[in-house]
């Protein structure tokens, strides 16, 4: 009689630390876009940056929950915890970033996460969200006397404007 023998040899599958960063909730008015992740592990600290904007600040979410130290240049926004705190895996509202809008539409540029023991994950991003176009109306108002004023109607906070003229020489403006 034979004797067969099994061997069971365990499979063991092996997910790959992956985080998915998303862009949502954009508001114009407020100059705030959230930022929401899903991962599959716990990380230990962030970076990104945006094509489209410049960041002014972030606050929020699951990232100040967790005690994490939000830092941010023009250019890039990070994360991280003097604790050793950590994101947790699963998904959720990462921060809310604060953004002066300089493009077309925006998106999430060169994102870096890191694992809790310094190691990087991999990171993939949703796709861009479009930025409408601020409109301004200007209106040039009282031409007699050799003078007029310009008024500006717009719903986007205005940092800077330039004006040109033709067919006139100004001597002045206040």
């Amino acid at each position: 009689m034979k004797r067969l023998f099994y061997i069971l040899i365990p499979l063991f599958f092996v997910l790959k630390a992956e985080v998915y960063l998303e862009l949502d909730n954009l508001d114009i008015m407020a100059g705030t876009v959230d930022v929401f992740y899903t991962s599959n592990e716990d990380f230990g600290g962030f970076q990104f940056g945006f094509d489209g904007a410049f960041i002014t600040g972030a606050l929020g979410g699951i990232a100040e929950e967790n005690n994490f130290e939000l830092q941010s240049s023009e250019s890039t926004l990070i994360g991280f915890s003097f604790s050793g705190d950590v994101i947790p895996a699963g998904n959720g509202l990462l921060t809310i970033v604060n953004l002066n809008f300089t493009g077309n539409e925006l998106c999430l540029s060169n994102p870096v996460i890191s694992g809790p023991m310094g190691g990087l994950l991999d990171v993939t991003t949703g796709g861009c969200l479009n930025l409408p176009q601020i409109q301004l109306d200007l209106s040039i108002f009282d031409q007699e006397n050799q003078s007029f004023y310009v008024e500006l109607e717009n719903y986007a906070e205005i940092v800077s404007f330039q004006l040109e003229f033709s067919g006139i020489e100004i001597v002045g403006f206040s």
